[in-house]
């Protein structure tokens, strides 16, 4: 019994390391153009970023399909997220989307696609005014994301060190130390 589960848990961590390679190649990093100093409600700003795959490579298209990103806009008082489509741009990785702020306020704009994996990448906040005092504009590090989700990489340490543990256990129950005290 003890040696099937052993032999299940390192298969199961084998299959998990393998799968590695696969899970990291579907990722893409979020690099935005610079953004306009002002931003006045009601006002249409047009932005324009760069989707790299791997935080290297320009894409429109990853894995056989054509890349459909979205700018996503989540207004920090009132919690409501409205959604873009941005269209590709005739550079290749460039995409853009003219995108209104309808209130003054603290917005976190990030974008996601239908093929490469975003969601590691740090939101870029705007502050909208209401009249014409500069907002502040911030923009994250793009690239501060890790490139391998965390969680399926944590799930294969533990598998490995629960494979290691009960094959350690297995080796003393068939080999038993005694210990003779001597008077």
């Amino acid at each position: 019994m003890i040696r099937w589960m052993t032999r299940s848990l390192l298969a199961l961590a084998a299959l998990f390391l393998f799968s590695l390679p696969v899970a990291a190649g579907g990722w893409a990093t979020v690099e935005f153009d610079p953004l306009p100093d002002e931003i006045s409600a009601g006002e249409a700003v047009p932005l324009r970023f760069l989707l790299l795959q791997h935080a290297k490579t320009p894409v429109h298209e990853a894995f056989g399909q054509t890349i459909e990103a979205t700018v996503n806009v989540y207004a920090k008082t009132s919690g409501e997220t409205i959604t873009f489509t941005a269209q590709p741009d005739t550079e290749v990785g460039y995409f853009r989307a003219n995108v209104p702020f309808p209130l003054e306020g603290t917005y976190d704009v990030t974008v996601t696609t239908n093929v490469l994996d975003t969601s590691e990448v740090m939101p870029t906040r705007l502050t909208v005014a209401v009249s014409t005092p500069a907002p502040t504009v911030s923009s994250a590090v793009a690239s501060a994301g890790l490139p391998i989700p965390v969680l399926p990489l944590l799930v294969g340490v533990l598998l490995v060190v629960a494979a290691i543990i009960a094959s350690v256990r297995i080796r003393s129950a068939r080999n038993p130390t005694t210990t003779a005290h001597l008077s």
